[in-house]
């Protein structure tokens, strides 16, 4: 073994009684030290049991609740049934109706291109438009704009974003 760590380049180092002299090292040891370390942390108790508190209320949401079984009558279930199945008749009806609404819209929009004029126009209008929408743009609000607010607003994001002042950075 120690031929092994010679031949790697290790040297061992002897075992002394002093302690490093370096403070750095210091507080490291195992022995007293006088000023050198941390120390021991002293436990509050409060802090502990409030910690301990906010710990068992997390886990007490995050944990499962109890549901209480109802003992519910034949004619309550079959109620309840003939509601679900209603419900879930009128809900498929809405998706029929929403996928018969995208169909003709394809429908009519493939006919509009090809009532188009065969050449350059068909075949940009068959085309499809992957550009990306402006960063700039914004979203339709009920009260008008105020003027220059978009731009000075531009203008000041843009000179934090310069200046690193907005990142935290400095």
């Amino acid at each position: 073994m120690r031929r092994q760590q010679e031949r790697r380049g290790y040297a061992k180092a002897a075992k002394k009684g002093s302690q490093s002299k370096s403070k750095a090292s210091q507080g490291r040891r195992g022995g007293k030290s006088s000023g050198g370390g941390m120390g021991e942390l002293k436990k509050d108790p409060k802090l502990e049991a409030a910690f301990d508190k906010y710990v068992n209320l997390l886990v007490k949401a995050v944990g499962p609740t109890e549901i209480k079984t109802q003992k519910l009558t034949q004619a309550q279930l079959e109620e309840y049934e003939a509601k679900a199945k209603e419900y879930s008749r009128k809900k498929m009806q809405q998706h029929r109706a929403m996928q018969k609404d995208l169909n003709d819209k394809i429908r009519l929009k493939a006919a509009a291109c090809n009532a188009l004029p065969e050449g350059f126009l068909r075949d940009h209008a068959w085309t499809e438009d992957r550009t990306m929408f402006s960063p700039k743009r914004r979203m339709p609000v009920a009260t008008p704009s105020i003027q220059g607010y978009a731009e000075n607003k531009l203008a000041a994001d843009e000179a934090a974003v310069v200046s690193n002042v907005g990142l935290g950075k400095r």
